[in-house]
């Protein structure tokens, strides 16, 4: 059993406690649902009210789970939990942090590996959309998988109007005007309209006529792929002595999985990789709820090891 959590001084960013049987403020439910989303924790399903639907309610015990915390779902403002999902988050008074910084410079996201070549390869299995859409999981998103948690975050897209049918950019499009598209897009129910796919410009003006340009699309991937490179990093210390379609399979997996990509879900597969057993680490890299084409690159990935030499140790 947990000790009671202690509170930690300093600023907070939520003004009252919030879990069930909790007299919920309607905007600190909303920071701490988008702050879990960034993380990766499901509380998609959480709208703006007073009371936590169950996925917020498992996503908060979720992370004092995986955080070696008191497990009640209940966060105090100043408590621990709440301090952890702060800091974690990067979200205070109302300001995410979920985009990455775009370096100024251009580091390698994998040393020795073409930029364009990794680029590509996200482009394609993220089917890329300019228009912001469901993915399959209920999170709103935008380009090669850039998860968009809420209105705070579309701060530094630049989105512009388009015409649907001559794909021609009209003029750049307003916050206001973004902010109303997103609340379009976040409001369609779950397991409708899900996924890219289901978005028709023809069908549905009032979602695609808003679009973020391939410059922007390019340079939120990259600033994303250099931000999962370094979460992968602290999952595998020893990545940057891995071959280098190695790196590029783990990126991938933290790329799409996020915080599922855990040693606890995935034990054979940390098991294979940490012992360099590339063969192993091929047979346990499918993923159920990606394509087959996707799994099969990863798994020659694993396997591409010519050339390569195992450090001494």
């Amino acid at each position: 059993m947990k000790d009671a959590e202690k509170t930690i001084p300093g600023a907070s960013f939520i003004g009252g406690s919030v879990g069930n049987r909790m007299r919920n403020a309607v905007d600190d439910i909303l920071k701490v649902r988008d702050s879990l989303l960034r993380m990766g924790y499901g509380a998609a399903k959480q709208r703006g009210n007073t009371i936590l639907t169950r996925d917020m309610d498992n996503a908060i015990k979720a992370f004092q789970k995986d955080n070696n915390l008191k497990v009640d779902g209940i966060l105090k403002p100043g408590g621990e939990a709440e301090s952890r999902i702060m800091a974690s988050s990067q979200l205070q008074s109302g300001k995410v942090g979920r985009i990455p910084p775009v370096p100024e410079k251009k580091p390698e996201i994998i040393s020795g590996m073409s930029q364009e070549e990794i680029i590509d390869f996200f482009k394609r299995h993220e089917d890329q959309k300019n228009f912001m859409y469901l993915d399959h999981k209920g999170n709103v998103t935008v380009g090669a998988g850039h998860m968009i948690p809420n209105t705070e975050a579309l701060q530094g897209l630049p989105f512009e109007f388009y015409d649907t049918k001559t794909e021609d950019s009209l003029n750049t499009a307003s916050i206001e005007d973004v902010r109303r598209a997103f609340e379009i897009v976040r409001n369609q129910k779950i397991g409708k309209n899900i996924d890219a796919e289901s978005y028709n410009p023809e069908d549905r003006g009032d979602l695609v006529n808003i679009r973020l340009p391939d410059a922007d699309v390019n340079r939120r991937l990259i600033a994303d792929l250099h931000y999962k490179v370094q979460e992968v990093r602290k999952k595998f210390p020893q990545f940057d002595t891995y071959p280098q379609k190695t790196k590029m399979a783990l990126l991938d997996m933290q790329f799409n999985m996020g915080r599922n990509f855990s040693r606890q879900k995935w034990s054979k597969l940390y098991k294979a990789v940490e012992g360099e057993d590339w063969l192993s680490a091929a047979k346990e890299s499918n993923r159920k709820d990606v394509g087959r084409e996707r799994n099969e690159e990863i798994r020659k990935f694993f396997l591409a090891i010519e050339g390569y030499a195992k450090p001494k140790k």
